[in-house]
């Protein structure tokens, strides 16, 4: 028996150490606002992928959950990410590689525990998009359906999905708890307003295909034990 839970241990080891192809995370948590986004959450989607190019990650957000009628529109207006803290966000590169024909293109502002999101705490990387935040005009929004995709780097080849599992840094007013990342999320029919501000709690990471298959061989193998040890 003490075999069996020596090989449960180094299964369970080894999912934790080995590094995640990607990491989704779901913003579908209400940090602050006046309410909340109509549409069903996650209101938005943000995916760090690895790419054929080691050290380049690539980001997939998507509009999720939000609404547009033809009486208004539900957009996102500013996104924050964190990064792993023995990184410097400043020094990362951001290479947009496609959009939906109506995204605007975002400002890309980064800085160590520069940002702070309302309700929550200091985030490292912040995307605002136009128009200005509570502040609804003409023109195009990054609004339900839409994608927007860049890669990413970092010197030395570092960088990977599991990278930007890190939490907010916390922030004196926030005691709404810890957040991977967070939003603004804006209404065209409100002027000088907004509909919330909203967190992702936790991101779900996938592990590298070699990881599943240690994970499954050593399954079997601990079934071919537990028999042995049955005879």
């Amino acid at each position: 028996m003490k075999k069996l839970g020596y090989i449960l241990m180094v299964l369970v080891m080894l999912m934790v150490t080995s590094p995640a192809k990607s990491l989704t995370i779901e913003f579908d948590y209400e940090l602050y606002g006046s309410s909340l986004p109509e549409g069903t959450s996650p209101w938005i989607t943000a995916t760090f992928e690895d790419t054929a190019v080691t050290g380049v990650v690539q980001l997939t957000i998507t509009a999720t959950g939000l609404v547009e009628t033809t009486q208004y529109i539900q957009y996102i207006s500013q996104l924050y990410f964190n990064l792993d803290p023995n990184l410097n966000p400043e020094l990362l590169t951001f290479t947009m590689e496609g959009s939906s024909p109506t995204v605007p293109v975002p400002v890309l502002d980064t800085g160590i525990n520069e940002f702070h999101a309302s309700g929550d705490g200091l985030y490292d990387i912040l995307f605002t998009f136009p128009p200005p935040p509570g502040i609804p005009g003409g023109g195009d929004y990054f609004t339900q359906g839409e994608v927007l995709i860049y890669n990413i780097s970092y010197p030395d080849g570092v960088l990977t999905p599991e990278s930007f599992n890190a939490i907010s840094y916390p922030f004196v007013d926030a005691g709404r708890g810890e957040f991977l990342a967070a939003a603004l999320v804006n209404d065209t029919a409100v002027a000088g307003s907004f509909t919330a501000w909203i967190a992702a709690e936790q991101g779900t990471p996938v592990p590298e295909p070699g990881t599943l298959m240690l994970l499954g061989s050593g399954l079997i193998g601990v079934v071919v034990f537990r028999r042995k040890f049955k005879k």
